[in-house]
């Protein structure tokens, strides 16, 4: 899958500046403290080529615990947070649904899966795209619904920017609901 190849490149990409800031941010206080890479190292239980590599940003695979000691060390305190920035991939579930779809519509008519938007830099893609004589309908297949005010919104969103002359939503079907047919816009 191309457009989840990408996501994870990205994260690696964010996760590079993000320690290369946390270590700036050590650093520029250990500084201003007055203390040695040593000193800082012993006072967290840390090896001083360790605190380097964490100030460097050098490390792909630091602790959190250990950006906490040090920041401890230092007087400052670090906060994690965690944002939504894009669709999450899917599983074998909502693979399942798509094949279920696929195998119900003509042979004739294209299909590809994993479809970028076409808007440089935006990650965004259609789960699936139907394509036709003169049309292209943009597929989305949603295992579980939550919120359907938000997932109204978000493919409004899609369509608008997706450069498709229809939207198809496929949602699983829980045996305790009641059968009810794809939206189609």
């Amino acid at each position: 899958m191309a457009t989840t190849r990408r996501t994870i490149d990205e994260a690696r990409r964010r996760l590079r500046r993000t320690l290369v800031e946390i270590g700036l941010e050590l650093r520029t206080a250990r500084i201003g403290a007055g203390l040695s890479q040593a000193a800082v190292a012993r006072a967290a239980g840390l090896s001083p080529a360790q605190v380097s590599r964490i100030e460097r940003g050098a490390l792909l695979h630091v602790a959190l615990e250990d950006i906490a000691l040090l920041s401890a060390v230092l007087g400052l305190e670090p906060s994690l947070r965690i944002y939504p920035v894009g669709d999450p991939i899917r599983g074998a579930a909502q693979r399942a649904l798509l094949e279920r779809f696929r195998a119900r519509i003509h042979p004739s008519l294209g299909w590809r899966t994993e479809v970028p938007l076409p808007i440089h830099g935006d990650r965004r893609a259609w789960d699936a795209v139907i394509r036709g004589n003169g049309f292209m309908v943009g597929v989305e297949a949603e295992t579980r619904l939550h919120d359907v005010q938000a997932l109204g919104r978000r493919l409004a969103f899609k369509r608008r920017d997706g450069a498709v002359d229809g939207l198809i939503l496929g949602h699983r079907r829980d045996a305790a609901q009641p059968r009810r047919a794809c939206c189609i816009t």
